[in-house]
């Protein structure tokens, strides 16, 4: 009797789980994002203007670099009193540059964020879409599993639909991004 007991009780067991048990698919969002062709574009276009800044940059930084050597030269010429504003308005001047070139660096960077973001909720709605038409109940990124039969991966559809769509990136100015 208490085998037919425990058979039972392992058949609601199994049942009940099986029952439970939830629909699994995996997404690569590395992947979708890098395999996006808009947003391949905005990056070519992200790269240009890093390389507008960056000859900024080094036009400053020759210009530091020749005032450098004009200081030194007035060394041997002028006296303490007379070198020393010039000295001052050469750390000043390297004060100035360095936070142009954090100030840059921070601009370009909040672009790519903000941007990114962009492409992460559409990936964010397509997956909505792709869990209600296939019954998916979860949807984990492959950061967040070991590992996963390619079966269950969704990352070439979200793939295919985002790059069905027309997404608009935007190279905002810096005053743009101030309050993101």
């Amino acid at each position: 009797m208490k085998i037919i007991l425990y058979f039972f009780l392992f058949l609601f067991f199994i049942i009940n789980l099986q029952a439970n048990a939830g629909t699994i698919a995996t997404i690569n969002i590395q992947k979708i994002i890098d395999k996006n062709m808009q947003f391949s574009e905005f990056l070519s276009l992200l790269s240009k203007k890093k390389n507008e800044y960056e000859n900024l940059i080094n036009e400053l930084e020759k210009n530091l670099v020749n005032e450098k050597k004009k200081l030194d030269e007035s060394k041997i010429i002028l006296n303490q009193k007379k070198l020393e504003p010039l000295i001052e308005e050469y750390y000043k001047n390297i004060s100035n540059f360095e936070y142009k070139v954090d100030d840059i660096n921070l601009y370009l960077s909040k672009l790519f964020d903000f941007n990114k973001q962009i492409i992460i909720n559409e990936i964010i709605e397509i997956s909505k879409s792709i869990s209600i038409k296939k019954n998916i109940d979860v949807i984990l990124d492959n950061n967040n599993y070991f590992i996963a039969s390619d079966t269950i991966d969704i990352s070439d559809i979200v793939i295919q639909d985002l790059n069905n769509k027309n997404i608009v990136f935007q190279l905002l100015n810096k005053e743009d991004l101030i309050d993101e």
